[in-house]
Formats: C-alpha cells, sequence, structure tokens
C-alpha cells in the first residue's frame, strides 16, 4: 500500500511587478509559481513514473518535491520508491522520519505505516564497520564524497548496497583512495583501512642557475713563420743557391779539366781532329757552370734578402755570413 498525499491544491501565485523608465516605459508581470505548486507538479508526476514502474526517474522527483515543501506524505512516497529501488538503509531512515514526524503530528495512520516500513526493512539491512590500525586525530574520511566523523569508526552503520567510495587523507600522508562493493543485506561487513604511506618529501627548490661570466678570447697571436720567423721562401732560396753554386763548382771543374787535356794534346796551337769534341764538351760544361753560378747567385741573394728582413727576437738573431768568389763560393751561417 503506497501512502497518498493530503497536499491541498496550491493556486498559482502571481507577482506583481512594475518597472519606472524613461520614456516609452510599461510595466511588466511575470507570473512565478510558489514552493508548494512546484512540489505539488513534481509529487504528481513522481507518483505517476513511481506507478509506471520508472524508479530511475520517480524518485529524484519525489525528492526534490520534499526539498521544495517538506510534507509526511511526500516523505512516506519517497521512502517507498526508496526501498523498491533496492536501497534499504536510506529508505529505512526515511521510514524512522516520517514515524517520528507523523507521531507528532497526531497521525497516527502514518505513523502506523511508517513504522510498519521499517521495521520491514531493518532485518534486510547491509551494515558496515570501517576500523582503522592507526590512530590520527588528523585523518579525514570520506564516503561516497561526504565526510566520514572518525567518531563512525568501528560501529555498524547502515549501508545502501552497491558500489562506494572511500577516500581517507592525513598531513603528510599519501592519500588512500578506495572502492568497496556491498552486498545486499541481510549482512555485515568490515572494511580494515591499512596505514597510510608516507607522503614522498618534496625535492629542495633548484638553486637558480647563475651565467658564467663572459671570458675575454685570448689575444691572437701573432703568426710566426716556419724556422724561427724566417719565411719559408728565403730558405728555399739559399737551397737553389746552394745547389747553383755546388753545380757551377763541379761543372766548372770538370771544364777546367777538359781544358787542360786539350792544351796538353794541342801543340803551336794546333790540336787534333779527335780533340775537336772534348773541346765542345769543355765548352759545354762551361756554359752551365756560368749559368749554376748565376742561379746560385741569385738563390742565394733571395735567400739572404728574406733572412735579413724577417723579424727576429733578441734570443733567436740569426747571423748570414757569405763569400762568392769565382770559382769558389762559401756560405757559412749562425744561428
Amino acid at each position: 500500500m503506497r501512502p497518498t498525499s493530503t497536499r491541498p491544491i496550491v493556486p498559482v501565485a502571481i507577482a506583481l511587478c512594475s518597472g519606472l523608465f524613461v520614456s516609452l516605459s510599461a510595466s511588466v508581470c511575470a507570473a512565478q509559481p510558489s514552493n508548494q505548486a512546484i512540489a505539488e507538479a513534481l509529487f504528481q508526476d513522481g507518483r505517476r513514473l513511481m506507478d509506471a514502474g520508472n524508479l530511475a526517474e520517480a524518485c529524484p522527483k519525489l525528492e526534490q518535491s520534499q526539498k521544495a515543501d517538506p510534507q509526511i506524505g511526500t516523505l512516506l512516497n519517497v521512502a517507498v520508491c526508496h526501498e523498491q529501488q533496492g536501497r534499504t538503509a536510506t529508505a529505512w531512515a526515511e521510514f524512522l522520519d516520517a514515524e517520528a514526524q507523523a507521531t507528532r503530528a497526531n497521525q497516527a495512520d502514518r505513523a502506523a505505516f511508517a513504522h510498519e516500513g521499517s521495521t520491514r526493512l531493518e532485518g534486510k539491512l547491509s551494515k558496515l564497520t570501517l576500523r582503522t590500525l592507526e590512530v590520527n586525530e588528523n585523518m579525514v574520511f570520506v564516503f561516497d564524497g561526504k565526510p566520514f566523523a572518525s567518531s563512525m569508526l568501528g560501529t555498524s552503520l547502515p549501508v545502501d548496497p552497491g558500489e562506494h567510495t572511500l577516500e581517507v587523507s592525513a598531513p603528510g600522508k599519501k592519500t588512500l583512495k578506495a572502492g568497496l562493493t556491498i552486498a545486499p543485506g541481510p549482512i555485515e561487513q568490515t572494511l580494515n583501512v591499512p596505514l597510510l604511506a608516507d607522503e614522498a618529501p618534496a625535492p629542495p627548490p633548484a638553486a637558480p642557475v647563475q651565467p658564467a661570466p663572459a671570458q675575454r678570447p685570448p689575444p691572437e697571436r701573432p703568426a710566426r713563420a716556419e724556422s724561427g720567423g724566417v719565411p719559408t721562401w728565403a730558405w728555399i732560396g739559399l737551397g737553389v743557391g746552394a745547389a747553383g753554386i755546388v753545380t757551377g763548382s763541379v761543372t766548372g771543374a770538370m771544364a777546367m779539366s777538359r781544358a787542360s787535356q786539350i792544351k796538353d794534346a794541342c801543340a803551336d796551337k794546333v790540336c787534333p781532329a779527335e780533340e775537336g769534341s772534348k773541346l765542345n764538351t769543355a765548352l759545354t760544361l762551361a756554359d752551365v757552370s756560368t749559368v749554376s753560378y748565376i742561379v746560385g747567385v741569385i738563390g742565394t741573394a733571395v735567400g739572404v734578402t728574406g733572412i735579413l728582413t724577417a723579424p727576429s727576437r733578441s734570443e733567436e738573431r740569426a747571423g748570414l755570413f757569405f763569400h762568392v768568389d769565382i770559382g769558389r763560393a762559401d756560405i757559412t751561417g749562425r744561428f
């Protein structure tokens, strides 16, 4: 049997409002339903849905009707709807509340109906006991998104069957989040909350990175020529000069030797015919000697010029002494 509501039909209240505007002003009237009217509409719609078996939509409408205009009859309908949904703990508490209100209002029939409902559900309740191994007054418990006082720990409490969530936190500890399933009653379940793990200490703030002082590039050292500052071409010139002088000396000596042989074979400036080829060879050697000497002198002059004009240091001063004579060339140096 479902309780019926004795809610009177509340007429829609008309609120008159007027405003004064500058030029072309007009009064605006708006009709707004009162809380009683809203509650009655929600109640009627909720009862219709509950009779059709659509509890998912019926129960929220009946709940909202009770919030808009609390009535004992509406509360009894909410309890019946929740009982049919299987929310035994919620319906049980609502029946107890309705019984107390009806008793105070001398509504015996409704008090009896509510007492019958609470008694019927009392033997079907699912109960949960939360326990913790850690006693910490700073611990915060949140059950299904609502605060759970630590004083309720260790007490067997009626809970609706189904899925529930538990969150436990404390300063300096990692937050524990757990899901649990409550079976339909009658049943009693116990959940032991484990010790909360210590929260990892926050890493120290990183020290600000100081920019490295700008380093001035080392002064560029002037490029030093090879061999103590003397340019390479000067040494090449000396090498060519020395080779030319040596070659000129050798070929000159050979030419003079051939000329001496020819001179010994000739008498009164008359030379045998076979000495003609020797004479040509002697002349050729003499020409090679002359050219070699010229090249040697030029190369030596170039090398000496490079050495004399090259930058020098006090500890690396070089002295070059040379002497060139016809048929002989001497080069000496101090480095």
